[in-house]
């Protein structure tokens, strides 16, 4: 048996047991939805790898509508993502930058 294989459902908590992000594995690999919540901002996100036309979708928590506004986060690495969403949760553009304040090239939120 491999136990260091994924398979089933995946949940991250944080240490308040906060849902930080949801998804499936299957034979180890990402699958199907996966959800990334971001309560500070009252934000959650839902990418869909099947959906090649909007795999990225942002919602409020408070009542699941469409984000629309600047979503900013800082990943663990201390880059700041900033992304523009309009009204159907889309993104327009996505800018990063550094601890500094310099901005750089980013592929992936």
């Amino acid at each position: 048996m491999n136990y260091n294989k994924k398979e089933g459902e995946y949940y991250l908590h944080n240490s308040n047991n906060d849902i930080l992000v949801k998804g499936s594995f299957v034979k180890n690999n990402p699958c199907c939805k996966w959800t990334y919540y971001y309560s500070k901002q009252n934000v959650f996100s839902i990418f869909d790898k099947s959906n090649a036309l909007n795999p990225e979708q942002y919602f409020k928590i408070s009542d699941n509508s469409k984000y629309t506004g600047l979503f900013e986060r800082y990943s663990p690495s201390g880059i700041l993502f900033k992304k523009k969403l309009y009204e159907h949760g889309k993104l327009i553009f996505s800018n990063c930058w550094d601890w500094n304040g310099n901005e750089i090239i980013c592929d992936e939120f």
